[in-house]
């Protein structure tokens, strides 16, 4: 085996060592090229993760939150419903060509030109946002619709990236008057208008389809900084911001240096601001109506939160039934009423309850007879400080003898067993034993003797009263309120407190009360012949494209016969015309057709009125929220009001509003221009409640109504008269007094009566079934 000679070995060379700057040098090139491979790596993933958390948005349109709009019966706006913004978009064809040409002059001329951004100005701003320096302009139209739609105020070098890439998608998915459209309905104006419609409203009161040249310039102008700049904050910074839109209108060929000039020279006036939202007292009614929509939304599938979000931001349009003209009125009677015949009679007119609010309070509503809408609604003195609406809402307001048309005189004319002429004994009675006082008593304390079922209505009786509904009976006289619309009566007898008693139901006594948009309904079912019709406050819905999401559909019943309605409506003329409301006339100044019924609770506490015109039916309550304010009561408590009776002071309430109401409109004939088919007329005794015989004399005889079949047969033969050959016998002779004609007005004083102070009517009060009646047909 031949092997090859083993090699020499070679020694090892040594390393040239390196000097200090190499080394240097090459660590520096590792760091740089680290650095730079980290700022690739940082940068890239800081894009991707600056275009991963861009916001989706529906590439269909461009959504903004819009003001709801609550319009009254004759379209006029009461009322604006919004979140944080109050803005109400309009497309780009109602915003003038001035007015767009302005904005395009001084936030991106080249806004048509442009893909979006501008290059330049988009450089300048990230640099600036790098070294940490103040953030300048550049951004075009198109980059600020982006920011206001999708993006954050972060000036953050993420946002920026952002604002590029949703600029350029909104380029790409919408026109160029879609994106100005939408940038025109979102810029906050100053105050609480968003948007061009709201600006022109809040600064010259016109909508923004009338603007001219010279206001479109300013309001172009002042977009910088809309509350430094705005004419009620300084109208020299606000003329100098006009100013230079014009100058740059002329610049960019919009206009003429002839159109400039004489915008420069047209006048600026600004809307009265001072006006707006004078009447505060519609709130009550607004924020029943937003409850109503928040409901009618909840009923189509949107929960609770959508429903409300709807509302404040949905741009929806409200129409309601509510009359502007006549809840005026209400609140201009309220006010009179309240300062001309309840604070002169208080010590402290500035009387508060433990929860701040006002007292005593009030509470009103108004309907309409022959539809059931509701036309005007108070809910208290001092809407701004309190959420309580007395209208409609339940705090134990008592009706005393308010409800007994509903309870017992109702119910009795429609069993047939009670006529207007019926004869009741006024007289003490002992329900409560023959060894206790009299119980119930009239709140006179005294007693009349004889009267008519007329009588007892018209001066308020109470024994009467209870007499009559204790031969009716508890079962009728729940059912008949119920049936005309009163929901708060407690039916259950096993409950400790409840409504079966008489004296709930015959002097007003009940356990939860009643409230004015219910007695209103009950006594518009009268006034309306016999029909109830379902009170309501909005016709229509219309959402932010004008599409109907609702529509009121009348709901009525039938729930009196007509002739029951008629007796009824004659009998309640009786309290206006000569009895405890006279003051409708005497202090309230309204002598057109009218009926209704006076309350007045134990201790005075509450005062009510509840009535109708031929158009309108009323509920109106006075009196104090608890027992903490008001006057000493005879309970040893406090909240009686001033005064022998509170009644009158709703009357007269009822009176002047409806005075006011008439003086807009023309004042009906009267309630009926016929009577009904089962009606008749005839003459009684109204001291016996028979046919007038031969014998009665003049003054006894009265014209009644009776529902046919329910009429006196018997001819009364209580009078008689001594025979003189010499005269002419009764009945014989062609110059005798007839029974006078209920329609025709006597003009005399008013009566005291039991329910309400003195009246100074112009008709003269009836007697104990004596008086005429001026029964209005």
């Amino acid at each position: 085996m031949v092997t090859e000679p083993m090699r020499k070995s070679q020694p090892a060379k040594k390393k040239k060592k390196k000097t200090v700057g190499q080394r240097i040098t090459r660590f520096a090139l590792i760091s740089l090229t680290a650095v730079l491979i980290a700022l690739i790596l940082f940068g890239g993933g800081y894009l991707l993760y600056a275009i991963a958390t861009i916001p989706p948005y529906d590439t269909g349109k461009l959504d903004f939150d819009a003001t709801s709009k609550v319009y009254d019966i004759n379209g006029e706006l009461i009322a604006n419903l919004h979140g944080g913004q109050n803005r109400t978009p309009v497309p780009i064809e109602k915003i003038p060509w001035e007015l767009q040409k302005a904005v395009i002059a001084m936030e991106d001329n080249r806004f048509y030109e442009h893909h979006g951004f501008d290059l330049k100005g988009i450089t300048r701003a990230l640099i600036r946002t790098l070294t940490g320096t103040r953030l300048e302009g550049g951004s075009t139209i198109s980059n600020q619709v982006a920011k206001m739609a999708f993006l954050t105020e972060d000036r953050k070098l993420t946002r920026k990236i952002q604002e590029v890439f949703v600029t350029l998608r909104l380029e790409r998915d919408f026109s160029k008057d879609e994106i100005l459209e939408f940038y025109l309905n979102r810029l906050f104006m100053g105050g609480s208008a968003y948007g061009m419609q709201e600006a022109a409203l809040y600064y010259f009161g016109k909508d923004v389809s009338e603007l001219n040249l010279a206001e479109s310039a300013m309001l172009a102008g002042i977009i910088p900084a809309p509350n430094y700049y705005s004419p009620y904050a300084s109208m020299e910074r606000a003329v100098a911001k006009q100013t230079a839109t014009l100058n740059n209108m002329v610049r960019f060929g919009y206009i003429t240096e002839e159109q400039k000039q004489a915008a420069l020279e047209q006048p600026i006036v600004l809307a009265d601001r001072s006006q707006k939202d004078k009447s505060t007292a519609t709130s009550y009614f607004v924020n029943y109506v937003r409850d109503q929509v928040i409901e009618i939304l909840q009923s189509k599938g949107y929960s609770l939160r959508e429903a409300q979000q709807e509302v404040y931001t949905g741009g929806l349009s409200i129409y309601t039934t509510l009359d502007n003209r006549i809840q005026r009125a209400a609140e201009k009677g309220m006010k009179e009423t309240i300062e001309q015949h309840l604070l002169p009679l208080l010590d402290n007119k500035e009387e508060r309850n433990a929860k701040g609010i006002l007292q005593p309070q009030c509470g009103l509503i108004i309907l309409d007879v022959k539809t059931g809408g509701i036309r005007a609604m108070i809910g208290g003195r001092e809407p701004n400080n309190d959420v309580h609406n007395r209208a409609i809402q339940l705090i134990k307001q008592q009706p005393g003898s308010a409800i007994k048309p509903l309870t017992v005189f109702g119910a009795a004319i429609e069993s047939g067993k009670f006529t207007a002429a019926s004869i009741i004994v006024d007289e003490p009675i002992y329900e409560n034993g023959p060894d206790k006082p009299p119980y119930p008593v009239n709140y006179s304390r005294t007693y009349s003797g004889p009267v008519t079922l007329r009588y007892a209505v018209q001066q308020s009786l109470n024994v009467p009263a209870w007499k009559v509904g204790k031969e009716i009976g508890i079962n009728k006289m729940i059912e008949f309120a119920k049936r005309l619309g009163i929901t708060t009566l407690v039916d259950d007898a096993s409950k400790p407190q409840n409504d079966r008693n008489l004296a709930s139901l015959t002097i007003g006594a009940l356990t939860h009360g009643v409230v004015p948009i219910e007695m209103a309904q009950a006594f518009g079912a009268i006034a309306n012949k016999g029909v109830r019709n379902d009170t309501y406050a909005i016709t229509r819905i219309t959402d932010s494209r004008g599409q109907v999401i609702y529509e009121h559909r009348p709901r009525s019943e039938v729930v009196l016969s007509e002739e029951v309605a008629f007796i009824l409506t004659s009998l309640l003329e009786s309290p206006v015309n000569h009895g405890t409301a006279s003051t409708v006339r005497s202090r309230g100044g309204y002598y057109g057709p009218a009926a209704g019924k006076t309350g007045t609770t134990d201790y005075n506490r509450e005062g009510w009125f509840a009535g109708f015109t031929p158009d309108y039916a009323a509920g109106i309550y006075i009196g104090h929220d608890d027992t903490t304010t008001g006057l000493p009561a005879g309970d040893g408590t406090k909240g009686s009001l001033p005064s022998r009776s509170s009644s009158h002071i709703s009357a007269t309430m009822f009176g002047k509003i409806m005075k006011e109401v008439y003086s807009q409109q023309p004042v009906p004939s009267g309630f009926y221009s016929a009577l009904p088919e089962n009606v008749v007329q005839l003459p009684v005794d109204g001291k016996t409640g028979l046919l007038s015989g031969p014998y009665c004399p003049a003054e006894d005889i009265i014209l009644e109504y009776f529902i046919k079949g329910t009429e006196p047969t018997e001819i009364c033969m209580e009078h008689f008269l001594p025979t003189d050959p010499e005269e002419p016998q009764p009945g014989h002779s062609d110059n005798e007094e007839q029974p006078e004609d209920p329609n025709l007005p006597e003009p005399e004083p008013g009566n005291d009566d039991d329910d309400s102070e003195p009246g100074n009517g112009n008709r003269r009060p009836e007697g104990r079934g004596n008086g005429r009646n001026r029964t209005t047909r």
